[in-house]
């Protein structure tokens, strides 16, 4: 599954590393490539009505010949479930006439004033038995509040230019579907009427959609819980806008129209809607961020949105050509938790699997949206996926605590999600424990302790503190009242209100159970485990390491061991009945003793092989295996429990940590252990970075520029992070120690393409210098020898464009080959 406290993470840390992440090369159809179209842009808008309605009690009338008071009409016809009729100002033609009568339209909303819509349409209306509403203002401005006021604004409202219409027809589909108003403003300052309208309503987001070349940051500003979605041109915020609702559009359906004008694609935009499908704005040649987005989708069909003087045919070939379609096969169901008094998150996707044996997350709408979290209590919601007939499950604890028995979802690692925040310890800092909000606000030094195998319960935090010869202790969630409560280095997992451990030393070994506190230690059994254990249904699995990491079951008051079965393991995982575990087979390798994968029953029957693969440090999570492969250069990997659906997701040597609802946290091991990220289906492959050095003010000239100590390893290369203002330039020195390559990478989603990096000598001259692209990334490497010097300028060609400025700047050397 994908939640917020996976999304939410995913976003604080923006360096993605395509170059990490395995794609597998897969067959798949094409598309069905439907076109959609008239002579003219009248015909057009009745084909588009026609393949909608067959009738429509309701129908937005609006000026096919003038866009702005056409250019709010979307959410209000979607509202009233009608279509949109296009006329010119004097007339309505025959055929529009002759559509009315067939839709058996009762009632029509005029959108604008006389000036735009003459009173001899309305007569015409009238004449036919119609009964008119108009919704007009004394300009473009007034008339979209008169038409937002006919909707409601609980889900937010759409800002956008009345000045030109790409951008508002980019966010019209959606806006529909959300019955959110779009409002229309000038470039510098929010109309008055506008400001009016919005007054006293309560709005928990304002989309403002368009950089600030065509509505500026006051207005902006102006608004409540304001966010800019925006791009250098139509077409990148067209992706944009796209991108930040995708998790909520079925892109199975597809419709595209043409950035030029306005007509095909406010004609289309409710139709759209009823899909719950986005509209594509194209120009002949597809720009790379308009490319990138149908290369990314799994879709059925392409609705083509007027004739070939508005989307031609090569555009046509190229979308046949381009966009793929596989059936899905299934769906993963997704088990989950949630807090008491939690405002619960429901996970907006879930894990598909299609036909051609590539995985991905794909959107699933719930037959809800709330869940009583007032109490602890089980729940079980079903949801649908565009294109897959069955159904989704989603399994919910609503929980007072969580503690190792779930640990298969992020506890008892070195990262662990409580109650909001995300707890963790990294080797980049000395395994010092840090604490940050899902929202990716508070980061936090909670304490200096080299900490490992982090368990929370019950507000606190348990630990193995390395910097005491492993004993465990705990401290509460900020921190304070740090207790040693095992002086012995141990296994352990806390449950409930114990903690049981395991340890072997010259004196003495066993189990034990402790109260959480450090009260009541008692001694369970004389068998102990170097590796594993796992607490579920009130009994403990371990590999027994007094019988040869045999796999054995006792209570949890230690009574009725049981012997499970002889295979040797050092990893244990449950989950809904069944031991995940990797063992011993018999064979050698290059590597050693070799190991398969397998399962048992919890009552030790059913052993079943699920792979021939050499796993290590594997973690079991909703129906997968997550894993690290030793027949495959230690790359990470994924299999089902049932073996199948075997998918490669990093080309690295990777060591598992943990998973935290949609994200796999791993140690890079050909980056010095760093520490990553990528999501389940493994896109968004990524840094996760414990610190994060500032940008130092003001570093604006080549004389001061910014001293950087730049690592010896990516996996140690801490980012700058920095803001570029309007006419702002940034300026950093590096020097190098040893001989190697300089690799410097860029990223600012905020800026985009507005950037320039280039590498200077220290006489000033430019080495290289390169833009970014659309997506605010670029990186490149140059060599340097020991002694030499070198500067990096960022700076953007635009900067009047800039409104947030963020941006993460990293360095690092590896050696010349």
């Amino acid at each position: 599954m994908e939640n917020r406290k996976a999304s939410s993470i995913l976003c604080l840390f923006t360096i993605l590393l395509a170059t990490l992440t395995f794609t597998s090369k897969t067959q798949a159809a094409s598309p069905d490539v439907t076109r959609i179209s008239g002579l003219d842009r009248y015909e057009t808008n009745l084909s588009i009505v026609k393949k909608g309605w067959a009738e429509a009690p309701n129908v937005i009338i609006a000026n096919g010949e003038n866009f702005p008071d056409a250019l709010c009409a979307a959410p209000l016809a979607k509202s009233k479930n009608a279509p949109i009729i296009l006329t010119s100002k004097d007339k309505l033609n025959s055929s529009a006439l002759e559509e009315l009568a067939k839709l058996k339209t009762k009632n029509v909303y005029i959108i604008g004033g006389t000036g735009v819509i003459s009173s001899s349409i309305e007569n015409q209306l009238k004449e036919l038995g119609i009964t008119c509403t108009r919704l007009a203002g004394e300009d473009r401005f007034e008339t979209s509040v008169k038409v937002a006021e006919q909707l409601t604004t609980e889900n937010g409202i759409a800002i956008a230019s009345g000045e030109n219409f790409p951008d508002a027809l980019s966010i019209a589909p959606i806006a529909a579907k959300m019955d959110m108003p779009i409002l229309l403003s000038s470039k510098d300052s929010l109309p008055n009427k506008v400001s009016t309208y919005l007054e006293d309503k309560n709005i928990p987001v304002s989309y403002v959609v368009g950089g600030v070349g065509v509505l500026s940051s006051d207005i902006k500003s102006s608004l409540k819980n304001p966010k800019r979605l925006s791009g250098m041109d139509r077409y990148e915020t067209n992706i944009r806008v796209l991108n930040e609702f995708q998790d909520s559009l079925d892109l199975t359906s597809m419709f595209v129209a043409s950035a030029n004008n306005f007509p095909d694609a406010l004609s289309g935009s409710v139709l759209a809607s009823n899909y719950n499908a986005p509209i594509v704005l194209v120009d002949n040649a597809f720009g790379q961020a308009t490319y990138d987005f149908l290369k990314q989708q799994n879709c059925k069909t392409v609705n083509i949105l007027g004739g070939t003087g508005a989307v031609d045919a090569i555009a046509e070939y190229n979308l046949t050509n381009m966009v793929k379609y596989s059936n899905i096969v299934r769906v993963d169901d997704i088990s989950d938790i949630a807090f008491i008094n939690e405002d619960y998150h429901f996970p907006p996707k879930a894990i598909a699997s299609f036909e051609d044996g590539s995985t991905k997350f794909v959107p699933v709408l719930w037959n809800s949206k709330k869940v009583d979290t007032s109490k602890a209590a089980a729940y079980q919601f079903e949801g649908t996926v565009s294109g897959y007939d069955g159904k989704v499950k989603l399994n919910l604890n609503v929980v007072a605590d969580t503690d190792g028995s779930t640990r298969n979802i992020g506890n008892g690692t070195n990262v662990a999600y409580y109650k909001g925040y995300l707890y963790y310890s990294t080797s980049k800092d000395g395994n010092k424990v840090y604490r940050i909000k899902d929202d990716g606000t508070e980061l936090t030094k909670i304490s200096d302790d080299y900490a490992l195998n982090i368990n929370i319960a019950d507000n606190h935090i348990y630990y193995s503190n390395s910097s005491d010869s492993g004993k465990i202790y705990r401290m509460n969630l900020d921190g304070s009242d740090k207790t040693k409560i095992i002086d012995k280095y141990s296994v352990f997992t806390v449950v409930k209100n114990y903690i049981y451990y395991s340890y072997k030393n010259q004196q003495e070994s066993g189990f034990y159970r402790i109260n959480t506190d450090g009260s009541n230690n008692t001694k369970l059994s004389n068998d102990y485990t170097y590796y594993s254990m796992s607490i579920a249904d009130n009994y403990i699995y371990y590999a027994n390491s007094n019988d040869n990491d045999s796999i054995y079951k006792m209570k949890i008051d230690g009574s009725g061991k049981t012997k499970l079965c002889s295979d040797s393991s050092t990893s244990i995982n449950l989950e809904d009945g069944w031991i995940y575990y990797e063992a011993a087979d018999g064979t050698f390798t290059e590597k050693g003793p070799g190991y398969k994968l397998y399962k048992i029953k919890t009552d030790g029957t059913e052993r079943t092989k699920i792979s021939d693969d050499f796993p290590a440090s594997m973690i079991v999570y909703n129906g997968w295996i997550y894993y690290r492969s030793r027949l495959d250069g230690d790359n990470l990997y994924k299999i089902r429990v049932d073996g199948s659906n075997k998918t490669q997701l990093t080309s690295i040597r990777s060591e598992v940590i943990s998973i935290i609802g949609g994200l796999v946290f791993y140690q890079a091991m050909d980056y010095s252990d760093g520490n990553f990220m990528i999501r389940l289906d493994g896109t968004s492959n990524s840094r996760f970075i414990s610190t994060i050095i500032s940008e130092k003010e003001s570093n604006d000239t080549f004389a001061s520029a910014m001293e950087l100590n730049s690592s010896q390893n990516y996996g140690n290369a801490a980012p700058i992070r920095g803001r570029l203002e309007k006419d702002d330039v940034d300026f950093f020195k590096i020097t190098a120690s040893t001989s190697g390559y300089l690799n410097i990478t860029f990223v600012s989603p905020s800026i985009g393409k507005n950037a320039v990096v280039t590498l200077m000598d220290v006489n000033g001259k430019t080495i290289y210098s390169t833009p970014a692209k659309y997506n605010g990334v670029t990186s490149f490497a140059t060599m340097m020898y020991p002694g030499a010097t070198c500067y990096i300028k960022l700076s953007s060609p635009h900067g009047e464009l800039i409104e947030s400025g963020l941006y993460d700047l990293s360095t690092w050397f590896t050696p010349a080959q």
